[in-house]
């Protein structure tokens, strides 16, 4: 039995790969030119997400961080749109004063190659989150995403409900974001 992943809104897909968590055969497909293509899967391979790696050794992210503290804001910048200045100014609307992670991939901004396994930046994203929260004491994560729906999902299904991160969506209308779920709430679920 296998689990195939397909959807369109990435902070939903994460919250569906919570729920679901990595012990469940799946494979994500990202849908391209009208044809829809397997990038991820963890299909015999247990805690492939979760297997450590050293974050001096990433190969497909870099990072920077801002101001390391107890709360801190994850921005995932793998698509071709950068929200790090929207982001910064919802969360100053908001008076809510966090440090930041801004993860980036190393090459190809916004043009991941479908030809490659996305399943090492999963890996990689995890790891870094891991070794920071970690490092810092990090208490919540404030997660942006921007990124394909089968980063997003496996990315979940990696972290599950082990961490308080709240995840936001942005909101076309009003041109900011909104606070989605928070995983901590979908343990009881």
């Amino acid at each position: 039995r296998e689990l195939n992943i397909f959807g369109s809104i990435s902070a939903i897909m994460f919250a569906s790969g919570v729920m679901i968590k990595d012990n469940i055969p799946f494979t994500c497909y990202h849908y391209l030119q009208r044809e829809y293509i397997p990038v991820i899967t963890n299909k015999g391979v247990a805690r492939k997400f979760k297997k450590r790696k050293d974050i001096k050794h990433f190969e497909k992210i870099t990072y920077e961080l801002t101001n390391p503290g107890k709360e801190m804001k994850v921005t995932l910048f793998l698509a071709s749109h950068d929200m790090l200045g929207a982001t910064n100014k919802y969360m100053e609307n908001i008076g809510l004063k966090t440090g930041n992670i801004h993860i980036v991939p190393l090459d190809n901004q916004g043009d991941l190659s479908e030809s490659e396994d996305w399943s090492v930046y999963v890996n990689e994203i995890y790891n870094l989150l891991n070794h920071l929260k970690d490092r810092y004491d990090i208490q919540r994560f404030h997660l942006f995403l921007g990124c394909p729906v089968a980063i997003a999902f496996a990315l979940g299904a990696a972290i599950g409900t082990y961490w308080d991160i709240v995840t936001y969506q942005y909101d076309l209308q009003n041109y900011s974001y909104f606070p989605i779920f928070r995983v901590k709430d979908l343990e009881s679920e």
